[in-house]
């Protein structure tokens, strides 16, 4: 990877047994160090993810939500797939049970907000 920072926003999805859940990518950053740091946002919800690279294109790491005054927190991993129309992350989400999510990213230049 380069020596600067690549932005993304894009799409999020999670699912467990039959169940989905849909929200957006409102930043997304992959910085040169291996760290990637989200914020998701779903149904009024807004997520803070921090996955740090564990192996080529493995991440693992932490979210975090705060809702009413009150933090949850959980467990996030991830496999980084890139292509040429954008990226894409698949892999576990562990919040009340166990989901898989993914995320589709397209970089871009500028965030919109």
């Amino acid at each position: 990877m380069g020596s600067s920072s690549k932005k993304y926003e894009g799409a999020v999805s999670w699912c467990a047994f039959g169940d989905a859940e849909e929200g957006d990518v409102t930043r997304a950053i992959l910085r040169p160090n291996g760290e990637l740091v989200l914020d998701l946002t779903t149904q009024g919800y807004v997520y803070s993810v921090a996955l740090k690279e564990k192996s080529v294109q493995e991440y693992i790491g932490n979210w975090f939500c705060l809702d009413n005054g009150v933090e949850s927190s959980g467990t996030a991993r991830a496999t980084l797939y890139r292509g040429t129309r954008g990226d894409m992350l698949y892999g576990s989400w562990s919040e009340d049970g166990r989901y898989q999510w993914w995320v589709e990213l397209v970089e871009v230049e500028n965030f919109r907000s």
